[in-house]
């Protein structure tokens, strides 16, 4: 989709993905990459309505996947999509599909933290709601919710969260895995101080469950990067 990608050239699109992580990152901005699997080849900016990506597996692996392996060891933090994939699940947004960040675990062996697409996005998308989402996107493997919305759906999705780990339908000790990983995002170096480059900090106010399973405090807003 227009706008959505650096070049059609996979290494292209490295190149100018390390430039701009680095040149963040010196700055004292640590960047989410993003949209993992790719949105070069999306029907339309998924930021504008429901977008798709006609892809098959293979291609995808062959092109955008192909640019973000590329980067996934000098980053932290890689940012789902929003937009539907006919290879994984044509009719949910990639970010709540569990296929989607297998994905980006398996094939990329990446570590860092996931964060999901704009949850906004996806409820506007396709009439779900944003607790529903927020509920999805932690089963589906995200580490850290990306919901830029007011105080309502802010509590909304909170709420959501805390009942589906009281219910069970949320694994506790996951989530401990995810919280280390949004600490390892908070422990950048310093801008200036950095030998290379760095991952991500999370997205603006975090949703994240209480306890033992809890951020201490929301960080920053990232400055995303997309690859492809």
């Amino acid at each position: 989709a227009e706008g959505r990608g650096f070049a059609d050239d996979p290494a292209r699109v490295v190149r100018a993905v390390r430039a701009s992580v680095t040149g963040w990152d010196e700055g004292g901005v640590t960047p989410i990459v993003n949209s993992f699997p790719g949105e070069g080849a999306a029907s339309q900016n998924p930021d504008l309505g429901p977008a798709t990506v006609g892809l098959d597996l293979q291609s995808l692996r062959d092109n955008a996947i192909r640019a973000f392996n590329a980067v996934s060891r000098d980053v932290r933090g890689i940012q789902m999509s929003a937009a539907l994939y006919s290879a994984l699940d044509p009719v949910t947004p990639a970010t709540l599909v569990p296929e989607a960040v297998a994905l980006l675990r398996g094939d990329l062996d990446f570590d860092g933290a996931v964060v999901s697409a704009n949850l906004l996005t996806t409820t506007a998308a396709g009439g779900r709601s944003v607790g529903d989402d927020a509920v999805d996107a932690l089963q589906a493997g995200c580490d850290l919710l990306y919901l830029p919305g007011g105080q309502a759906e802010q509590e909304e999705a909170y709420r959501a969260v805390v009942t589906a780990i009281r219910e069970g339908d949320l694994d506790v000790e996951r989530l401990q895995a995810s919280v280390k990983r949004i600490g390892e995002l908070r422990r950048r170096p310093a801008a200036g101080n950095n030998p290379g480059m760095s991952g991500g900090v999370a997205p603006q106010q975090p949703v994240a469950p209480p306890g033992p399973v809890a951020p201490q405090a929301p960080a920053p807003a990232p400055a995303p990067v997309p690859p492809g």
